[in-house]
């Protein structure tokens, strides 16, 4: 798995990856995994991130640029139909090229050991920003309706940082900046995130692929951070005890 994540800010959606892959069945990482790409649906640009299986995203990846060429965006439901289509695609060749052929209970066991998630960034209108999940398992993808969205493994320490979190209220800096701290915390606490950390924007307008470069001052403010707050943390933390408390355990 990994950690693959879309925040929805005032004025953009921020997407924020890691680059790490694991296989099923191995102790193999792929620290250099491409895990972001950019779909031009005619004019309109969609961006997706993924977790789980990277050799089907290889497969939905191919079959979505083909979808987007093909694809007129009529109204909201156009990219993420078009997302459903692409899936539906990479299992009917998967159907037919598996030897020796699978039953359906097979398939499904197959689809869910292997497939992958995303998430799809895009406007279509040109004013409405709009974040779509999909599941390679069941093939559908559905509107994101909260502020945020996360993809692969550490679900509970991502719900706990983003608790209190307004990114709707945020800027696009400040999304980028809770991004990159999600995707390092959950780099330095899980063993299945790691590698670089990838980001993008989408806007109405054309979306933003940062380059490593672009990337690096976020990177260093999480990681800085981070350590301001572990050496503080245990000195702060007394500082809500009740005034006469050490009377009590001192001696």
């Amino acid at each position: 798995m990994t950690i693959s994540l879309g925040i929805i800010c005032r004025k953009s959606i921020v997407l924020a990856t890691d680059m790490q892959a694991s296989f099923p069945g191995t102790s193999h990482k792929n620290n250099e995994a491409d895990k972001l790409h950019e779909f031009d649906f005619g004019g309109v640009y969609a961006v997706v991130v993924m977790s789980g299986g990277l050799d089907y995203f290889d497969s939905l990846v191919e079959r979505l640029e083909m979808q987007a060429q093909k694809t007129t965006v009529k109204n909201q439901r156009s990219i993420p139909d078009a997302v459903e289509a692409a899936i539906r695609e990479v299992k009917a060749s998967l159907r037919r090229n598996s030897v020796p052929p699978k039953k359906g209970k097979e398939w499904s066991r197959v689809f869910s050991d292997n497939g992958c998630q995303v998430l799809v960034a895009f406007c279509h209108d040109g004013q409405t920003l709009s974040l779509y999940r999909a599941d390679f398992l069941d093939g559908q993808a559905r509107a994101v309706r909260s502020s945020y969205a996360m993809l692969g493994t550490p679900q509970v320490l991502v719900d706990y940082i983003l608790a209190e979190a307004r990114p709707d209220e945020m800027k696009t800096s400040g999304g980028m900046a809770l991004a990159t701290y999600v995707v390092q915390m959950a780099k330095d606490h899980d063993q299945f995130c790691g590698g670089r950390t990838r980001l993008a924007i989408v806007y109405p307008e054309i979306p933003w692929i940062l380059a490593q470069t672009e990337i690096a001052p976020f990177v260093k403010a999480a990681t800085d951070f981070e350590r301001s707050n572990i050496g503080s943390w245990s000195k702060n933390l007394t500082k809500f005890l009740p005034k006469d408390i050490d009377d009590t355990y001192e001696h």
